[in-house]
């Protein structure tokens, strides 16, 4: 059973420039990540897809592979993940003749706190399924669906159809109930996940039709996109004595 994992990080980071490669405790954000891929029990191979130099430089540095540098078309500011993941399936298909079984999608920015637990968990649970095309990580929602609004010029609007609303709920108004009566809901934290490629390139899906989901708590799953969350990352890591040895 071959599983890989791909870790996307490309080199225009805007919010936090060169964010990958920042200082995190003594190595760079991006070695947060490959360090514990390579503790998980399941993953027998990591790949970073980079357009960038210096962050190849640095991954190859902490054990992982790079066998490629991503084109910049696929690395730009608003680029989705499906060609990320396509153009690395495609080049290991055409250069090397294999394409792994399960591939698994690691973000840096939420792999601070991220646990090889949680990794396999998330394959082994996809491992189980052979029907389903995914598995993904969840959090309990920050903020329940059923209590967000949209504007109509200034009109307020429940952002989930009344009678939708309703019917997921069994409350004629769930918007103004506690949320302790609303069915529980869940978000996906950008994580972990674990794909099989058919989902990627056949059904050019970053989840496919059929998927898993499974919980991992909320503060493994903490996202890093601005400053202030990496100082407070950072203190919380100094706080917990996760300092690189």
């Amino acid at each position: 059973m071959n599983i890989y994992a791909l870790i996307p990080a490309r080199g225009g980071s805007k919010r936090i420039p060169r964010k990958n490669i920042a200082d995190v405790c003594g190595k760079p954000f991006i070695a947060w990540t490959i360090e514990e891929a390579k503790r998980s029990r399941l993953i027998s191979r990591i790949i970073v897809s980079t357009d960038d130099s210096k962050i190849a430089e640095v991954a190859r540095k902490y054990g992982a592979e790079v066998p490629f540098l991503r084109p910049k078309a696929i690395a730009e500011n608003l680029t989705p993940d499906l060609p990320v993941f396509e153009h690395a399936l495609r080049y290991l298909k055409e250069k090397e003749n294999v394409t792994p079984d399960i591939i698994a999608h690691l973000r840096v920015n939420t792999g601070l706190f991220r646990t090889a637990e949680d990794m396999d968990n998330g394959i082994e649970i996809l491992l189980a399924h052979p029907e389903y095309d995914s598995a993904r990580a969840l959090i309990p929602a920050p903020l329940h669906p059923l209590k967000t609004y949209r504007l109509d010029g200034e009109t307020l609007a429940p952002f989930v159809p009344e009678d939708i609303a309703e019917k997921l709920s069994g409350l004629r108004e769930p918007f103004n109930e506690p949320v302790q009566k609303l069915p529980k809901a869940y978000a996906a934290a950008g994580y972990f996940s674990a794909i099989r490629p058919r989902a990627i390139l056949s059904l050019h899906s970053m989840t496919g039709k059929k998927v898993l989901g499974y919980v991992v708590p909320t503060e493994h799953a903490m996202d890093i996109d601005e400053p202030e969350e990496l100082a407070y990352a950072r203190w919380l890591l100094r706080a917990r004595g996760a300092l690189a040895r």
